[in-house]
């Protein structure tokens, strides 16, 4: 079943490179981007859970707490985006105009990454530094 659906979307794929080759280029080029773009992304998220959140050790000037809340959250939120974006991007039927908008709001959400942070909005027990989790050792 899933092999019929992948050699139908590969077909359908080639009869598109076959008619329309330079929007067929640029929606291939779309998808390379979008696609190492979000690898990228989780990449880094697979870094802070490993250098953060698992271990539960922060840097000696901020709340591990708060680290934990904002990776765990930007986790959520990233994904949630990038699991609406993925049809977008690349199911066969959307047209071209579809993919560069979920492009563009890929690169509009990895442009406000670094400025994504829950610690204003933590109560105020929680912007004391703390060092270590209580999961740590």
């Amino acid at each position: 079943m899933i092999k019929q659906k992948i050699s139908a979307w590969g077909k359908n794929y080639l009869q598109n490179f076959r008619e329309h080759p330079g929007k067929a280029t640029v929606a291939l080029v779309l998808q390379i981007l979008f696609a190492v773009g979000w690898a990228g992304f989780f990449y880094m998220v697979c870094k802070d859970f490993a250098n953060t959140v698992i271990p539960g050790t922060t840097d000696p000037k901020s709340n591990i707490y708060a680290e934990c809340v904002d990776i765990v959250a930007y986790t959520i939120v990233y994904t949630y985006i990038f699991y609406r974006l993925l049809p977008l991007m690349f199911a066969n039927d959307k047209m071209l105009r579809h993919r560069v908008y979920a492009f563009l709001i890929s690169a509009a959400a990895a442009f406000f990454l670094p400025d994504l942070s829950l610690a204003p909005f933590l109560p105020d027990s929680w912007q004391e530094p703390v060092f270590t989790a209580f999961w740590a050792d």
